[in-house]
């Protein structure tokens, strides 16, 4: 089989060695050879053979040997020198000058070493001179077809342009086992030595140096702290407190310090100089994914309109260098992709639970085969130095560590591993079918695993918790909207406050009719009214109804209705019991509920948040009926009920109302903790502070109390348990 590679050559064969001497291009060469190739070539092969093994040279040179069966097929390719008739006249130094060294001047002694490589490289052309360096064969591989087997590659300008001095890198895609670790490895530093024109980046908020700024998102950084060390101290939309992952790899690559994002504004309009555009950009998003619901989920940049401006890039370029040009940048530039920590983070344990859909193993591979696909369209414009960074260890964020223990989350671990040890195979699959490229598959779990088990020898002191707690959609406060959230019916209401949200809700209402009118507060239907009149007089405020009505659909609205009408209406009254049981009346109490949220949907909302009920048999005010205070489970059971129902309704809105975002808030388990465990959380004691059944005089110490009254937490409580409501709106609405 190895013979017939060679045997291609034998009208290739001529240009390289019989470049100097015409007469080796005869054919009738095949029956001398046999007689000098055996003295020449056996010796050859011993001392090339450690060398051929970058190049397919090796497989040539050991050949000599059955040359005399095959004499035309071996002799033409692997020394193309001894079929010349010529030999005859210098008999003596067909042996010093074997087969390799044509010019049996210069190759006198040599010879064997440099046989080998002239065999590798069929493409003959560089041996004449350079014997030793047949890595730049390459170059004129394109003409035999042998050289470059693999995948049609429709545009062979580009692989020139990478083998020259590279030839190590060019051969290392043939052996499949190395493409997917070992290549990849020496590649990385190689190109630093060649030009390397522009540097493109791909992916999410590691690599996103602002093209967030514009968008709907609610996941941006273009505010302080962020950017505080940056150049001039400005929050120019990057994830960091200064420059991030695409300007260092830029500096270091030698291209530029600082890689400006695709959509800037300045860039879109023309008014940065010409290199920052030639020179590389960033199109990578914050909170992307290699799933396409993660973006979409969080209003951000997908990965495959990411592809999208890619294109838009080239045919800008093409304009202010030209066609040809433009193909070098693109050729010859390095594109790098990271992503796939959002997906599981987010879509996959978090707000898109598709943990509860598919196990984590297809999950997994869903994302690699995204990603390979990817790199394929990367190439089909025109990329051929591809780099694709897997994901750190993401349960050892700050974020994502096990509660108290501070612990990295291992099942997440597990999950960042499962999809970087596929990634990295199915990129060296995918790296031996594009011809003239180099495909390197980077790995950063590895890396960044040392640094948080030895954060001292990097210089770090702190790994658990992170430098700035910036929560997902503002600076401060919960929500990060404003700290006071003030009354609709205020008559202190500024017209400034209205943008920013207002509350529409009513102290002991519910969406019982009669549970509002018995305790004379607006019902929750008198309340959409109030939300009616607050939209006109948002349009007025803002100047423009398109505008209040996309404050409105960007809004989060949160509902918590129901705790009075169990409470109160069903277990303290006898006017339902008498026409309904608790079943019966939670469903009642669903119908409602389920109106009131079309009602909102219908006038523009579209982020829904819902609350069930506290645990109700537990409030001061139930457990202080009993005389030993212990809470009533027959209270409690029927909030649960009414939970369950609630729950499974915004399941159905979710279902019936895709453009719009509801999420259930679970306040039943977070009080009950604070309830059961108070001193956990810092207090002392489960009973009221102040102005129950048997005293309206407030305890010294408010602090102390899980609650204020027979039925409201006091404000630390409501402190110990927002975080993790916060979380839930965040994560799903902002």
């Amino acid at each position: 089989m190895e013979p017939p590679e060679p045997c291609p050559s034998p009208n290739p064969a001529p240009a390289p060695g019989p470049s100097p001497r015409p007469p080796i291009p005869p054919k009738p060469q095949p029956k001398p050879p046999p007689a000098p190739g055996p003295s020449a070539c056996p010796p050859i092969p011993p001392k090339p053979q450690p060398k051929p093994p970058p190049a397919p040279g090796p497989s040539p040179c050991p050949p000599p040997k059955p040359q005399p069966k095959p004499p035309p097929a071996p002799a033409p390719s692997p020394c193309p020198p001894i079929p010349p008739k010529p030999q005859p006249k210098p008999p003596p130094a067909p042996a010093p000058s074997p087969c390799p060294p044509q010019p049996p001047k210069p190759q006198p002694k040599p010879p064997p070493p440099p046989a080998p490589s002239p065999c590798p490289p069929q493409p003959p052309k560089p041996q004449p001179k350079p014997p030793p360096a047949p890595a730049p064969s390459p170059k004129p591989g394109p003409s035999p077809s042998p050289p470059k087997p693999p995948s049609p590659a429709p545009k062979p300008v580009p692989p020139p342009a990478p083998s020259p001095k590279p030839s190590p890198p060019a051969p290392s895609p043939k052996p499949s086992p190395s493409p997917k670790p070992s290549p990849p490895a020496p590649s990385p530093p190689k190109p630093q030595n060649k030009t390397i024109p522009a540097v493109f980046f791909f992916g999410d908020s590691i690599f996103d140096t602002g093209n967030n700024n514009n968008l709907k998102t609610k996941i941006k950084s273009n505010y302080r702290p962020y950017g505080m060390d940056f150049p001039m101290r400005v929050a120019t939309g990057r994830f960091s407190n200064g420059k991030v992952a695409s300007d260092y790899i830029s500096k270091y690559m030698g291209v530029k310090e600082i890689v400006p994002a695709y959509l800037d504004q300045k860039l879109q309009q023309n008014k940065l100089q010409r290199s920052d555009l030639l020179t590389g950009v960033s199109f990578a998003s914050g909170g992307a994914g290699f799933d396409p619901e993660t973006s979409e989920s969080v209003e951000v940049i997908p990965m495959l309109d990411q592809l999208t401006y890619f294109q838009d890039y080239i045919k800008r370029i093409k304009k202010l260098v030209g066609k040809k040009e433009a193909k070098r940048i693109v050729s010859k530039g390095v594109a790098i992709v990271v992503a796939g920590g959002t997906d599981l983070i987010y879509t996959y344990y978090g707000i898109g639970a598709q943990h509860l859909k598919t196990d984590v193993d297809s999950f997994t591979t869903l994302m690699a085969d995204s990603a390979a696909s990817f790199v394929l369209q990367l190439y089909g414009y025109g990329a051929r130095r591809i780099g694709v960074i897997g994901t750190p260890p993401l349960g050892c964020t700050p974020s994502q560590r096990v509660k108290d223990k501070k612990i990295c989350d291992e099942e997440i671990n597990y999950a960042a591993q499962l999809f970087n040890s596929k990634l990295a195979i199915i990129l060296g699959q995918v790296s031996e079918t594009l011809r003239n490229s180099t495909l390197v598959y980077m790995d950063i779990y590895s890396i960044f695993s040392k640094m948080l088990e030895s954060p001292a020898h990097y210089g770090f002191e702190e790994v658990k918790k992170p430098c700035c707690k910036i929560r997902l959609a503002g600076r401060a406060e919960g929500l990060g909207i404003k700290n006071l959230v003030p009354a609709f019916r205020s008559s202190f209401l500024k017209s400034s406050e209205l943008p920013t949200g207002v509350c529409f809700a009513s102290g002991g209402s519910g969406l019982d009719k009669f549970t509002a009118s018995i305790q004379g507060v607006i019902w929750v239907q008198d309340q959409l009214k109030d939300f009616q009149s607050y939209i006109q007089k948002l349009s007025q405020e803002v100047g423009d109804a398109a505008k209040a009505k996309e404050i409105i659909a960007n809004a989060v609205v949160l509902i918590s209705a129901g705790n009075n009408d169990i409470a109160i209406t069903f277990f303290a009254t006898r006017a339902k019991k008498l026409r309904y049981n608790i079943e019966t009346y939670t469903d009642q109490l669903i119908e409602w509920k389920m109106a009131f949220m079309q009602n909102l949907y219908n006038m523009g909302v579209r982020k829904f948040a819902v609350l069930g009920t506290l645990p109700l048999g537990c409030l001061p005010g139930a457990r202080q009926m009993t005389g030993d205070l212990i809470c009533l489970p027959h209270v409690n059971h029927g909030a649960k009920i009414y939970n369950q129902k609630v729950a499974n309704l915004v399941v159905k809105f979710r279902q019936s109302l895709p453009d719009g975002k509801f999420v259930y808030i679970d306040m039943y388990n977070s009080l009950l903790d604070v309830i059961e465990n108070p001193s956990k959380y810092g207090f002392r004691t489960a009973k009221p502070c102040c102005c129950s059944v048997m005293t309206p005089i407030p305890c010294l110490d408010s602090g102390s109390h899980v609650f204020w009254d027979f039925a409201h937490p006091s404000e630390k409580a409501y402190k110990a348990v927002l975080p993790n409501i916060v979380s839930v709106i965040s994560n799903n609405l902002a």
